[in-house]
């Protein structure tokens, strides 16, 4: 009965409130909820729950999220769902089996459906830092390969950036 009621009055492990600021890696188990300011990367087979005050910059891999305000910019691969709760606003890309959009939000976003399956969130909860240094062989490639499509978007935006300053468009 408790998984669900993912955004109820369950036991929350963890609550980065109003007012708070951090910047950085965060790796959990349970529910965590955020109603402050978060830059950086999450993990987590489990929930995230970004309260009205959340303002996060991040790259998001978990279980479920559940946006009940505030605003979230990044990448985000949920195993299990995505809800997204009025007044929240959400930008950049949603990677989900299931999507929960209320009406009232706004989304700018790229959503792509996929299966529990097609996440594999193998290593979700370690620190990769401390994987390269076990010398781990096979992920050590997969993560390279990982990053460098990152590092084109990044280098595509840049030059879409340059495109549309060009007065030739």
């Amino acid at each position: 009965m408790e998984r669900t009621d993912l955004a109820g009055l369950g036991e929350i492990n963890a609550l980065l409130g109003r007012g708070t600021e951090y910047e950085g890696k965060l790796t959990f188990h349970g529910r965590v909820r955020i109603d402050g300011r978060f830059r950086g990367e999450i993990f987590s087979e489990d929930v995230l729950i970004l309260g009205d005050g959340a303002d996060v910059e991040a790259k998001v891999q978990v279980g479920s999220l559940i946006v009940r305000g505030g605003r979230l910019n990044g990448e985000v691969e949920a195993t299990q769902s995505v809800e997204i709760h009025a007044p929240g606003n959400v930008q950049g890309s949603i990677s989900t089996p299931q999507l929960f959009v209320e009406k009232g939000v706004k989304l700018d976003a790229e959503c792509r459906m996929t299966t529990e399956e097609s996440h594999s969130f193998e290593g979700v909860g370690r620190n990769p830092v401390e994987d390269e240094a076990e010398g781990g062989e096979s992920s050590e490639g997969e993560n390279q390969s990982e990053e460098e499509p990152s590092e084109a978007a990044v280098d595509l935006a840049d030059s879409e950036d340059q495109s549309s300053a060009d007065p030739a468009d």
